[in-house]
């Protein structure tokens, strides 16, 4: 019974993460009246709680990437951080709960020399497994991910 209490509470601190809710700089972390370890973005009113130091983690580590062969279902974003669109893929990738790498194609080695190669003219180019995408429009990539057996 306490391991599943421990998996929930680890679950939970992992779905906030996920979700952005620690996003709001800190995390907090308390036993209360019951017993059962408690994660929050709020520290509790009568509690003693712990400050958790989440580290984040700023992109991808720099590496040679091959757009298309990511193993059939891979999701691979060329991006910028002033980019509307790319906001918007992100954003929609995210409501999906679907993971993805991203390469900021101003600020990462990897993602200029890659795009360079892709001959690319604008942003977002965006991969799913082999598919190929220039710009975004919601319809255009749901099309992409059914074809790649995304649900």
């Amino acid at each position: 019974m306490n391991a599943m209490r421990a998996w929930l509470s680890l679950l939970a601190l992992w779905l906030m993460l996920l979700a952005g809710t620690a996003l709001a700089d800190k995390v907090y972390k308390w036993v209360d009246a019951n017993g059962h370890t408690q994660f929050s973005d709020h520290a509790p009113d009568a509690a003693q709680a712990k400050e958790i130091i989440i580290p984040t983690f700023a992109g991808p580590t720099e590496f040679a990437s091959t757009p298309g062969s990511a193993g059939g279902r891979g999701i691979k974003l060329y991006t910028t951080t002033r980019c509307g669109y790319c906001k918007r893929a992100k954003a929609y990738l995210g409501s999906r709960a679907l993971a993805y790498t991203e390469f900021d194609v101003e600020t990462s080695s990897v993602g200029r020399a890659d795009y360079a190669r892709l001959k690319g003219r604008g942003v977002p180019i965006i991969f799913v497994g082999d598919q190929r995408m220039d710009g975004y429009s919601e319809a255009g990539l749901a099309q992409l991910l059914q074809n790649a057996g995304y649900r």
